[in-house]
């Protein structure tokens, strides 16, 4: 079970990069949002003002967790910009959550064949993780390589969490149904075809780890539960050793 545990929490430092992105929300809603808008509203290809529009390849990634914070009070004196590791702060507690959601648009294009009718194709990437009631503890020391003089012993109870990532091909039409005395109605819908990438869970009712400083050992010792595709998992524990 040593070993497991291992892998486990080298699975979690590979997904805890710091990302420096913010979600379009604004855009997706937009008259002019283009092929950014109809992969949330297919509706809005006929009734936007682009006869065409192709993106190449857009990034949208979000990464939340209650283990990091920042103290707005600061950022007036940042004369030099916001740096993630350096500015934000650290807050470890037996039970800290992390959540990444993953978005890539691929080539894409959207196209008005009428005035009131649009077609577009869209290619999407996206994936999901989650991790609930980690210790903060164990992951700062794991995520310093245990550059640390003292011992420590760490609890995890009632751990879990979950990966999901899958691309999808969409084809999309719309149509204005209505156009009369400044009022617009416009229809859509996006038929899609996806394609699992793979999925993975896991969960653990206890979990504990003692560091013994001294002689640079780590012990664990638990349960630990985990499922999902043979083609994630082997991707996976290769990456981590």
């Amino acid at each position: 079970m040593k070993l497991v545990s291992i892998s486990l929490f080298g699975l979690f430092l590979l997904f805890t990069l710091s990302l420096k992105a913010q979600a379009p929300t604004g855009v997706y809603s937009s008259y002019y949002s283009g092929i950014q808008g109809i992969v949330k509203n297919p509706a809005l290809g006929a009734i936007s003002p682009y006869r065409l529009d192709i993106n190449v390849i857009s990034v949208n990634p979000n990464v939340g967790s209650d283990y990091f914070g920042i103290n707005l009070g600061n950022l007036t004196g940042l004369t030099d910009g916001f740096d993630f590791e350096e500015d934000a702060e650290e807050f470890p507690k037996d039970d800290n959550n992390f959540f990444l959601r993953a978005e890539i648009l691929g080539p894409s294009f959207m196209f008005n064949i009428t005035p009131k009718q649009s077609i577009g194709l869209t290619t999407r990437v996206r994936a999901f993780f989650n991790l609930n009631r980690i210790n903060g503890e164990l992951y700062q020391e794991l995520s310093n390589n245990f550059d640390t003089e003292k011992d420590f012993v760490a609890q995890i109870r009632n751990f879990n969490g979950t990966i999901h990532a899958w691309a999808e091909l969409g084809a999309m039409y719309s149509h204005i149904v209505l156009d009369k005395d400044g009022k617009r109605l416009s229809v859509g819908g996006t038929l899609k075809f996806l394609q699992g990438a793979g999925s993975l869970f896991f969960a653990a009712n206890r979990i504990d780890a003692d560091h013994d400083a001294t002689n640079e050992i780590l012990t664990s010792s638990g349960d630990l539960s985990y499922g999902g595709t043979i083609v994630l998992i082997m991707t996976i524990l290769n990456t981590v050793g």
